[in-house]
């Protein structure tokens, strides 16, 4: 039986391996490495330096609180969380944790001893290169390869390197529709995991096309669900997989997550489709490229291939870093659109259910950028981070020493700081930072700033801090200055957002209109429910006037 292709799992967002490249250079970098014990200590050493995410439930209140606070833990107390993680299998859970860093050439193992190859190195020191690194990887990852045999054998039909399979699954049905329509995420949880070869475009077209016809007849949801996994079964037997209908899902959805990371893709949270921003990339990769897997005489031959940062080489791809600028005068020209509206919407419903989709902490900061472009009238637009996609949105989170996102203004500053953490988490990693953000950018600029903090919820005794700090008489503010710091939780900006929707013609924000926004929420009152209550008030008020 053969095997749907799969990266990885259990490193299930590409966000994180840049981060967890820093711990293996820190802490391996030529060390002898064996397969056994090694991955396991890896694993100690990511949690430990926090760019692998344990589930807390499985711990008790007091260690949950321990992990949330510290910016790094202790090796001990990162070894015990691992510990009562309670995996099935802890040796095969952190060798798979390890293998796509190795899997796409970012380290090298094969010779007894670990070396963060010239690609891993380029993806530590650059990191406004992030997705040309990952699109270099990804064109030299194929099926079958060397390192791979055991699972991909070229006897069972594998022939293929897989990003340039989507690549032309999604044109062949483009082309089938005279429009640029992408492919759904149920489409690729059933299809794209058993694309083996790249010859099969044609029939997997076809096959797709069928299933389309049929479900978009069925109007029951538990119909549709059974279609979906009926449609699977069938294709899987007929083409002799033995992997069930939940390994074809999280294999789909990972390998959609590696794939869209390229910049090669637009994800609408639907549909995904060719980014017209890479359009020259793309063309040039298809010329290059027949998406056959290529032949190579050696194991050593393929990794030589498979480590070189400078192969293949990409003459067209552009740097989002220095078009930054006109990445965000085009993000702020589509942000008005019912897409971009729905977007932020499902964005911000994923986070109060604490859904992710790159990382929780990436996730709310992409949200706030995206709020930022659709309030527009800025005169420049600060992002603090070097690894944007092409839509301006960051795939990294802000530096813990200054402000999630800075917006000037004509007349004033506004920086915003947003976080995931609820209760008393919350209180203990903002109370202190965000008033200090907001002074230092104060006594830099020597300008008049505000702050906008967001979060799902919003604990009360940070508020009570927050308060204080806007308190403008004798013996309160921060250091003795008064601070404009407005506290929103989501379901305010959520509310704003709805009435967007409902006046799609009529939204524009001038920057008076805002300032005199922030003005109205940055009254004090004595008593902690006012204050939120004009808050919120005024945001609606603020609602109100495209209604």
């Amino acid at each position: 039986m053969k095997k749907l292709i799969s990266i990885s799992t259990t490193v299930r967002s590409p966000y994180r391996i840049p981060y967890q490249l820093k711990v293996i250079k820190k802490y391996f970098e030529g060390k002898k490495w064996n397969n056994d014990t090694m991955p396991r200590e890896f694993m100690y050493r990511i949690i430990q330096e926090k760019v692998y995410s344990p589930s807390l439930k499985k711990l008790n209140q007091s260690d949950q609180n321990k992990y949330e606070i510290s910016e790094t833990l202790e090796y001990d107390f990162a070894k015990r969380i691992f510990n009562k993680q309670n995996y099935a299998d802890p040796f095969a859970r952190s060798r798979y944790n390890f293998d796509p860093i190795r899997k796409l050439g970012f380290v090298n193992t094969y010779n007894g001893y670990l070396k963060v190859t010239a690609s891993g190195n380029e993806l530590i020191d650059k990191e406004e290169n992030v997705s040309e690194i990952f699109l270099k990887s990804l064109l030299k990852w194929q099926l079958p390869n060397f390192t791979q045999l055991k699972d991909y054998k070229p006897d069972d039909g594998y022939n293929i390197i897989p990003l340039i399979g989507f690549i032309k699954l999604i044109k062949s049905l483009n082309t089938k529709y005279e429009k640029s329509v992408g492919i759904s995420r149920k489409e690729i949880s059933i299809f794209l995991p058993s694309l083996l070869d790249i010859n099969d475009i044609d029939g997997i077209t076809i096959e797709i096309l069928e299933f389309r016809e049929k479900f978009k007849k069925i109007k029951n949801k538990k119909d549709k669900s059974s279609f979906i996994e009926e449609t699977y079964r069938k294709f899987s037997k007929k083409n002799e997989f033995k992997n069930p209908y939940s390994t074809s899902k999280d294999y789909g959805d990972n390998l959609r997550r590696y794939f869209c990371y390229t910049d090669l893709f637009k994800d609408n949270g639907f549909y995904v489709n060719l980014n017209e921003y890479r359009q020259s990339e793309i063309k040039e990769i298809l010329s290059k490229f027949t998406g056959e897997a290529l032949r190579y005489d050696s194991l050593n031959a393929y990794l030589d291939n498979l480590n070189n940062n400078n192969s293949p080489p990409l003459n067209s791809f552009k740097s989002t870093l220095n078009d930054f600028d006109n990445i965000v005068n085009i993000a702020v020209r589509k942000s008005k659109n019912e897409e971009n509206l729905l977007i932020i919407l499902n964005e911000i419903n994923n986070l109060i259910k604490k859904k992710e989709v790159y990382g929780m902490g990436i996730d709310a900061e992409r949200l706030i950028y995206r709020l930022m472009f659709l309030i527009d009238s800025f005169e420049k637009f600060n992002a603090p981070v070097k690894n944007l996609d092409s839509e301006g949105l960051p795939r990294s989170t802000a530096p813990g020493n200054g402000p999630d996102l800075i917006v000037n203004y004509k007349n004033f500053d506004l920086i915003i700081e947003t976080t995931t953490l609820l209760g008393k988490s919350q209180k203990k990693a903002e109370d202190e930072s965000v008033p200090r953000h907001l002074n230092d950018h104060i006594n830099k600029t020597n300008k008049n700033t505000y702050c906008i903090f967001i979060a799902p919820f919003i604990d009360k005794d940070l508020i009570k801090v927050y308060q204080f700090y806007s308190n403008p008489h004798e013996n309160a503010g921060y250091e003795s200055r008064k601070l404009s710091i407005i506290p929103i939780n989501l379901n305010v900006i959520k509310e704003f957002i709805e009435n967007c929707l409902k006046n799609l013609n009529n939204i524009n924000f001038s920057e008076e209109e805002f300032e005199q926004l922030l003005k109205s929420m940055d009254v004090h009152f004595s008593k902690q429910s006012d204050w939120l209550l004009n808050i919120e008030n005024n945001f609606k008020t603020f609602n109100s006037k495209i209604l």
